[in-house]
């Protein structure tokens, strides 16, 4: 006597006889359901292709916990019946409208078939059902934080990304064909941002030192710029197309005229011929009056004595009047403007000093020469 029919028509009769039975075998089996280690079944769900299997062990058989299995089918319904094509997932559905079939699923899924073989985590909507986003949170009972977040077309951090440093440092960006694009992080002694489609670059140095890299393979670009403390640097142009929109300071080579132009605000000027403000240089001790100096394009100096006036030989122990890169590269001399007296005043020396040539002088003028 098993069934719970045969125990209610044991008590409508009152056969004691076959009640103790049945209430026994009851006893007995819930017991058998305590104590049993269960092994591994299966249990066949009607009308679906899905077999579940649970797996309870104790600390008696060495491993402490249960497991839930949702195993694949035994074989594929496809036309080759390949034992691969198949697919275990575990579902979480909420049927949002089961008239309109609009329902929402959340998939955790491991499949086999023959043109994907993959696990994850798949979401899924039918009907009037939405996309919604996948999200992992914290919560203390009392309050829920979201830390991350994957829509539909981004992925969203609520916490800074993190990268240890005893691995590699660099992230890598891809295409929809796997394919890279982009890096960005730290190699060796710098930290790079570059595109592997035409190896363009910008490397910062650990000594601070800045690179930026354009290959000529990029081609000429007449409206894309290089911004360096905002001001925009375009390497290359042509005469007959010129950047738009300049701003004052803005220059770039000229392939036309085959010379560096800048924009001084009202119109473009030939670099070669723009003219620094003049600066003061040091007067050695026992020398009086001034002398100025000024860059003529990259390829020319201006110096302007005023009744600079030199008593005494002072000779080549006088410190350099001229900075490095203002200097000539040869002996330039400052002739007298005496018609009686053509002789050599004084020389500004390669090294940048202002010597006497033939005894005392005083000069007033400009003495231009080109850069060394």
């Amino acid at each position: 006597m098993n069934t719970r029919e045969e125990i209610l028509a044991s008590l409508e009769t009152k056969d004691k006889a076959g009640i103790i039975p049945a209430i026994n075998e009851i006893h007995r089996r819930n017991a058998a359901m305590i104590d049993k280690h269960y092994e591994a079944k299966s249990y066949q769900i009607e009308g679906e292709d899905t077999v579940v299997y649970r797996i309870k062990r104790d600390k008696k058989d060495g491993v402490p916990y249960t497991v839930l299995e949702i195993a694949s089918p035994i074989s594929g319904n496809n036309s080759n019946n390949s034992l691969n094509d198949t697919e275990a997932t575990l579902t979480l559905m909420r049927e949002i409208d089961g008239a309109s079939g609009g329902a929402e699923f959340v998939d955790f899924f491991n499949n086999g078939y023959e043109d994907s073989r993959k696990m994850g985590v798949r979401i899924q909507s039918r009907g009037t059902g939405v996309l919604r986003d996948f999200v992992y949170e914290f919560s203390d009972g009392r309050t829920i934080k979201e830390v991350f977040k994957i829509a539909a077309d981004y992925i969203e951090l609520q916490n800074d990304l993190k990268i240890r440093k005893d691995g590699r440092k660099i992230l890598n960006f891809l295409d929809s064909n796997g394919t890279l694009e982009y890096q960005v992080g730290k190699v060796s002694d710098r930290f790079i941002v570059a595109n592997t489609n035409n190896n363009a670059s910008i490397e910062i140095f650990d000594n601070s030192y800045i690179k930026v890299y354009t290959p000529t393979s990029v081609g000429i670009y007449t409206g894309d710029m290089v911004y360096i403390n905002d001001l925009p640097i375009s390497t290359i142009n042509s005469g007959s197309v010129r950047p738009d929109n300049p701003i004052t300071g803005q220059q770039f080579f000229d392939t036309t005229l085959s010379k560096t132009i800048s924009w001084n605000g009202t119109t473009w000027v030939d670099n070669s011929e723009v003219a620094e403000p003049w600066k003061e240089a040091m007067i050695p001790e026992g020398v009086t009056g001034s002398l100025k100096y000024r860059k003529i394009g990259n390829h020319r100096v201006d110096v302007c004595f005023e009744e600079y006036t030199m008593t005494h030989d002072i000779g080549y122990d006088l410190p350099p009047s001229l900075p490095e890169e203002y200097r000539p590269g040869y002996s330039v001399y400052i002739w007298g403007g005496d018609i009686k007296d053509i002789s050599v005043l004084a020389e500004i020396s390669s090294d940048g000093r202002v010597v006497m040539a033939n005894g005392p002088f005083s000069y007033t003028g400009i003495v231009t020469f080109a850069l060394k």
